[in-house]
């Protein structure tokens, strides 16, 4: 109840609550100061384990003084028959709210929110407390754009020498970490693993461990499974995907060792594009969401690709192709980019070209004398075109960078299923005796494709054997000779495409552009009254999941519809929301009253006479 006094403390209004407290905004009479007031729910102040637990929470905080972290002023101590805690009063709003609301743009954004959050853990690492309960209900966003976390209510306060602490179940399943799930030892490398799952969460705009029920979500943490991050949103790219996948890592050893590392690895992934100084850039991001977004774009692009023309001047290929490939992510068309990707590959075509004119003679002297004392080889030649001469050509293949490792192994698997097929027509003598000699097959006529595919983020599969993920490691394929078909597929996105290909020619360069899956949108309206809503052209209820077709040319996945609301006596409410391919968009529309209708009599009314 609020206006009451709880000792030097005027309560001026609630705030909000949750299963354990609620908060007041109030006035610390003494100093004449601002504050928040955290009173433990009175049928918890009588449980001696909630007190406790309360308790803890305040001899944590007591400990930190960290800029991120939110400051505690007072606590009213265990035997108190209110128990509850006074901290600093945040004007702004948490981070559940913020993303309620909108949708992060930009995987960096993601990266520098969590930059910040990995400052206050190291903070409250370095004095032995581990917070285990990290998700953005727990963070604060004030209105300046500082981030603060808060709530320490289940932390644990360290043995700095043993390191480790055991185990209870408190706190949010998806965010839980496995050995806290299954109940083993903890330590730092537990927060670290919740940053993970926070991470993943704001660069994808989805949680990598989901079920319909807590239950679900803890065995598939358990299990350790989840979609990758670049299948999952297109726009995050390799770099960042192996940060959260290393972040995210079931066992604590093969994870970052330190919020530490983390945030340091996540400062690099940012400095690649500009970014120093992140919490300069989240308070810019806050002031004005939309703008700085749209901004961002083009300085990702135009840093990327800088440092792209540097690394190549520098001969520094792999690099080069790594800042483009993060580029390409962001804006999957740049001509710009893809230019100099195609430079690339000419090149290197043209340095593969001399490699061939200056050993091909070599080899061909050479292997008539070699097939004398070489095994024959096992291929299957159901599908293989013989060669036009009677001269064998050698099997010369594109280097490994060109042709991606799991490409390589499905292409020698072919080579190597006919171990049966062998020609036994020709004979030879052998010390005296006629004995039948094996042939070598022609080899492999491989036939090279270039692939340029929306989005960014695909698997690729030749017939049912899967190719790999496309990327720097598998940007070209190389067709074996005969019928073949090629599959691309995105399932967090898009719809799978099929192309069949004959044994003729087949295109230097392959755009394939996935069908989007539609986005949808669930509409919520505060206060909860009978209204009209309509998402688009699609008139829907409360609660509805309505579908949002993503247009074909979109090269992001991302679509724009207006939600309209519209109930008696409220003010008609509109809303352009953002959705993305094959992705819920929760909006929250709050209705305001109307103002009442005011007389329509003219002049002539006042003075009673009818006009």
């Amino acid at each position: 109840m609020s206006g009451r006094q709880l000792e030097k403390y005027e309560l001026l209004e609630e705030v909000g609550q949750g299963g354990m407290a609620v908060v007041y905004r109030g006035m610390d009479t003494t100093l004449k100061r601002e504050v928040a007031v955290k009173v433990l729910h009175p049928h918890l102040a009588k449980e001696q384990e909630s007190k406790e637990r309360f308790q803890r929470e305040a001899h944590a905080v007591a400990k930190l003084r960290h800029d991120n972290i939110l400051e505690i002023y007072d606590y009213s101590g265990i035997e108190s028959q209110e128990s509850f805690i006074v901290t600093e009063f945040i004007h702004g709003q948490t981070l559940k709210a913020f993303l309620a609301r909108n949708a992060i743009s930009h995987p960096e954004i993601a990266a520098m929110l969590v930059v910040e959050t990995c400052k206050a853990l190291g903070h409250a690492h370095s004095l032995g407390v581990i917070h285990r309960d990290i998700k953005p209900e727990n963070i604060m966003v004030r209105d300046d754009g500082r981030v603060k976390l808060m709530d320490f209510g289940i932390a644990q306060m360290v043995d700095v020498q043993k390191l480790t602490v055991t185990g209870q179940l408190l706190g949010s399943p998806a965010y839980m970490a496995p050995e806290l799930v299954k109940g083993k030892p903890l330590d730092f490398r537990t927060d670290v693993f919740s940053v993970g799952t926070l991470l993943y969460q704001l660069a994808t705009g989805e949680m990598p461990f989901r079920g319909r029920n807590p239950h679900e979500v803890l065995k598939r943490i358990a299990d350790g499974n989840f979609i990758t991050p670049e299948i999952a949103n297109p726009v995050v790219d390799s770099q960042l995907g192996s940060i959260i996948r290393r972040a995210l890592a079931h066992e604590p050893d093969a994870r970052y060792q330190g919020v530490e590392e983390l945030h340091d690895a996540l400062l690099v992934f940012l400095q690649d594009v500009d970014i120093d100084t992140p919490r300069q850039e989240l308070a810019t991001y806050f002031a004005d969401t939309a703008g700085y977004s749209d901004a961002l774009q083009r300085r990702i692009v135009k840093a990327l690709v800088q440092k792209g023309k540097a690394a190549l001047h520098a001969r520094l290929i792999p690099r080069a192709l790594q800042f483009f490939d993060r580029a390409l992510c962001v804006d999957p068309l740049n001509s710009e980019v893809l230019a100099l990707i195609g430079r690339v590959a000419r090149r290197r075509r043209i340095g593969y070209a001399l490699l061939v004119a200056v050993l091909v003679p070599t080899l061909i002297g050479g292997l008539y004398l070699a097939s004398e004392f070489l095994p024959a080889s096992t291929v299957d030649t159901a599908d293989i075109t013989p060669a036009p001469t009677a001269v064998a050509k050698p099997d010369f293949r594109p280097p490994k960078d060109l042709m991606g490792k799991d490409q390589t192994d499905a292409l020698k698997t072919d080579a190597q299923a006919g171990a049966s097929s062998r020609d036994t027509g020709t004979v030879r003598r052998r010390n005296g005796k006629r004995v039948a000699r094996t042939l070598r097959p022609p080899p492999l006529s491989l036939r090279r494709i270039e692939v340029v595919p929306t989005p960014k983020a695909m698997t690729i599969f030749l017939g049912n054997r899967k190719l790999g993920d496309y990327g720097p490691d598998l940007r070209v394929i190389q067709l074996p000779a005969g019928p073949n078909t090629l599959v691309f597929r995105n399932d967090a996105c898009c719809y799978e495409k099929r192309i069949k290909f004959g044994s003729g020619p087949v295109p230097a360069r392959l755009q394939v552009k996935l069908p989007w899956k539609p986005g949808r949108v669930r509409v919520t309206i505060i206060p909860r009254v009978d209204a009209a809503i309509a998402v688009g052209k699609i008139v829907a209820r409360e609660g509805q999941l309505v579908p949002v077709p993503i247009p074909e040319l979109s090269t992001n996945g991302r679509a724009t519809v207006s939600v309209r609301v519209t109930a008696t006596g409220y003010t008609p409410a509109l809303r352009e929301v953002m959705v993305q391919a094959n992705s819920t968009r929760k909006v929250a529309i709050t209705l305001k009253r109307a103002a009442p209708a005011k007389s329509a009599g003219g002049p002539a009314d006042k003075k009673g006479n009818a006009k």
